[in-house]
């Protein structure tokens, strides 16, 4: 699944499971996102991506901004 590695492995803010789902490895996951170092990590590089989308989206944002640029170009015709 390519959103899958893209989450993991360039995001790093996931855990891939694979093949049938069981309830060990489900609470394996779990644990290592809530008790283990590479899960801190993990949470801080969610809360970072969290700041940078609300940023983005906010009304001076990256996001606002590309969009009120581009129904100034199309009312422009």
């Amino acid at each position: 699944m390519a959103n899958t590695r893209y989450i993991t492995h360039v995001w790093k803010v996931g855990f891939e499971l694979e093949g049938k789902l069981e309830r060990e490895e489900i609470q394996k996951a779990v644990k290592t996102l809530m008790r283990d170092g590479e899960g801190v990590e993990t949470r801080q590089r969610m809360r970072d991506l969290k700041k940078k989308s609300a940023d983005c989206i906010k009304l001076d944002g990256s996001s606002s901004v590309a969009v009120n640029e581009l129904v100034d170009l199309i009312l422009s015709f």
